[in-house]
């Protein structure tokens, strides 16, 4: 676990951050959709309030060991380009050409990201290969490496006015489950022993935004308030850039017949200093969303 903190400096109470969770796209993978995820990094790169946060799952990293999920026949074309020599030598390095791509295709952005989650995949990797390909990622893009978990605390600070602090939590994720229920459930218990305003996770594919949940609340010091003060907790998954189902030859995940998952981004807008922020309890506006592409 790593427990970071984030200054933002703002210009007026209009001011709207855009924090992205962005995870779970397998480069590597025949069907990772990487041209909606150019569309994201062009978002990020153009605006100015946007930062980022890696969530994990960034490459595909199977291998020729993993006997259970590698097949031959869907690695992807790009991996496959160039003469006799090229080709042997890329399949012989398969982790380090998806983690190059990966690099090259987020290194415009790289200045706005607060940190990269650990994903299984990256794990199986440092297990079984003695290869720590997090740490490879985050020192080439020299960014924090956040672990499995993390608190993300996200301070905004207006002149002379009292500071703003949002706390996120973030980690990979973990479990399955292919019922309409199991995602609310994952994120419903991620909630309940830790203490944040925005709750983020990955791992399912699967795109969810919870209701906004309320925990009524008292203050500890102070003047007592004629009403209870209330404080709204969020969380989501992040969803996926990968295809479960596609033209093509059969995948690990078509054979096993995965759910089809909406390939979709989501975007966290805050506003700090609009909204009801009494007492300090209400960090501002907070909207997750879904971000068409």
């Amino acid at each position: 676990m790593k427990l970071t903190e984030n200054t933002f400096r703002c210009k007026g109470r209009s001011d709207v951050f855009h924090f992205y969770p962005l995870g779970d796209w397998h480069i590597g993978d025949p069907h990772c959709a990487e041209g909606h995820i150019r569309k994201i990094i062009k978002l990020i790169k153009d605006d100015p309030m946007a930062r980022w946060w890696g969530g994990g799952d960034y490459l595909n990293a199977i291998t020729l060991v993993d006997t259970k999920r590698f097949d031959v026949d869907v690695l992807p074309n790009w991996m496959l380009i160039g003469s006799p020599d090229e080709v042997r030598g890329n399949l012989k390095d398969i982790v380090n050409q998806e983690a190059s791509r990966f690099i090259t295709m987020v290194w415009d952005i790289r200045d706005k990201c607060l940190g990269l989650i650990e994903g299984n995949h990256e794990l199986s990797i440092s297990k079984y290969h003695n290869y720590d390909i997090q740490q490879h990622l985050c020192d080439s893009l020299e960014v924090p490496n956040l672990t499995d978990q993390a608190f993300s605390r996200l301070t905004f600070k207006r002149g002379s006015c009292a500071s703003k602090v949002v706390m996120a939590y973030i980690c990979h994720g973990f479990g399955g489950g292919r019922s309409p229920g199991a995602e609310p459930n994952h994120l419903g218990k991620m909630m309940i022993d830790k203490e944040a305003d925005i709750y983020l996770r990955g791992h399912s594919h699967t795109f969810h935004i919870m209701p906004p949940q309320s925990v009524i609340c008292c203050p500890t010091t102070g003047k007592l308030p004629d009403e209870c003060r209330e404080k709204v907790k969020r969380a989501a998954n992040w969803g996926t850039m990968v295809k479960s189902h596609a033209v093509g030859a059969a995948t690990y995940s078509s054979r096993a017949c995965y759910p089809a998952r909406p390939l979709c981004a989501m975007v966290i807008d805050i506003e700090p200093h609009r909204g009801v922020t009494s007492g300090g309890e209400n960090p501002g506006r907070i909207m997750m969303r879904e971000l068409p592409l």
